[in-house]
């Protein structure tokens, strides 16, 4: 099963686990931005790096940069609420994801190599 279709089974396992949740007034507008922000990252984040980087430089980004790459699908999923540029929502993260993990990517290989 490749990343996508993993990161939409997750999303509806977690939607499933959180539906009594949305019943709860402050939790039912920030639970679906929550939900796809975590779909955003998870889809986009690979398809940034896939061309890119090997199995370990995946993983080693993905571990270290959990919770930023999570905050831009937040961000991404908020944007995509916008009624007119939200059409326009998955170039943009993708756009944005392919920039940020290529970044972090560089960093990463950039770093010195402890020799042991």
């Amino acid at each position: 099963m490749n990343d996508g279709a993993l990161a939409l089974a997750w999303l509806v396992l977690l939607i499933l686990l959180s539906l009594p949740l949305w019943f709860v007034p402050p939790l039912w507008p920030v639970l679906p931005i929550l939900l796809f922000g975590y779909l955003n990252q998870r889809v986009f984040r690979y398809d940034a790096l896939a061309e890119h980087a090997a199995g370990w430089e995946m993983d080693t980004l993905f571990r270290r940069h959990r919770g930023e790459m999570l905050l831009l699908g937040v961000v991404l999923a908020l944007f995509g609420l916008i009624p007119v540029l939200g059409f326009f929502a998955p170039v943009y993260g993708g756009l944005a994801f392919i920039h940020y993990c290529l970044a972090r990517l560089a960093q990463l290989r950039d770093e010195p190599v402890a020799i042991q």
